[in-house]
């Protein structure tokens, strides 16, 4: 496991590196990207990437909390915050790489047979 904090830099380094693009175009794209996401949460849309996960706004009450210096209650105001939920690929690669899909039961031949059998037109009977 790898306690490396990568930087934006580092990202794009490594993007560029494996799309084989310059790093200018890389930085913009991952702006545009950025650019993107944050238009539609201010729009207070949605940004759903299967596999990745899902950008979202959620509204925050307003609260009391304390002044960790003086103890005295202080009232925090209602604020939007941005919201990401991680996608299943995400959390597999989190997890340490992807799980193994559960092996689907093979299907009987005969199961199969009649299946294509349906699927095949009735047969015309034969004129005298």
């Amino acid at each position: 496991m790898s306690d490396k904090i990568l930087s934006r830099g580092d990202v794009i380094s490594a993007v560029a590196a494996q799309v084989d693009l310059p790093q200018a175009k890389v930085d913009a794209v991952i702006k545009a990207f950025e650019s993107a996401i944050a238009r539609q949460l201010e729009a207070k849309g949605e940004v759903r990437m299967a596999g990745f996960g899902t950008f979202k706004t959620s509204e925050r009450g307003e609260r009391t909390s304390r002044n960790p210096r003086t103890g005295e209650p202080v009232t925090v105001a209602a604020r939007t915050v941005a919201r990401f939920t991680p996608g299943k690929g995400l959390k597999e690669a989190a997890e340490g790489g992807a799980k193994a899909a559960p092996a689907k039961k093979a299907a009987p031949k005969a199961a199969k047979a009649d299946a294509k059998a349906d699927k095949k037109p009735a047969a015309k009977g034969k004129k005298k």
